[in-house]
């Protein structure tokens, strides 16, 4: 097995929440991620990011929701470090993207499909 610089140890919905407020589908949708990133505090090597958005639409919907990778990042300087975290937050969008998708394909509503995020901005 090659020995990679940035491995996933564990990924998880930290928070979700979702409340209809209407039927108007006619607005614009909102999307807002937020990163936050923190250093395991026992191991040097060792990152907790969390991803933190909102999607809603003006009288319709408001979604809240937070996954949280745990990912082992190995690095030379500070240009490969941040490669390696802007692909750790790129392995973990496709995640937020389908549960987003999910909820807003039940019945009664037109599901929301988010566009990938460039990262690389």
């Amino acid at each position: 097995m090659p020995n990679t610089k940035l491995s996933l140890i564990d990924l998880k919905f930290e928070h979700f929440n979702f409340k209809r407020l209407g039927k108007d589908e006619t607005e614009s949708i909102e999307f807002e991620p937020k990163f936050i990133l923190k250093q395991n505090k026992d191991s040097k090597d060792i990152y907790m990011i969390s991803i933190k958005a909102t999607c809603q639409q003006k009288n319709n919907f408001s979604i809240e929701i937070e996954l949280t990778g745990i990912f082992k990042v190995e690095f030379q300087n500070k240009e490969e470090f941040e490669i390696l975290v802007n692909n750790a937050v790129a392995i973990m969008m496709p995640y937020i993207r389908s549960e987003i998708s999910l909820i807003t394909s039940q019945p009664g509503m037109k599901p929301i499909i988010i566009p990938v995020i460039n990262l690389s901005k």
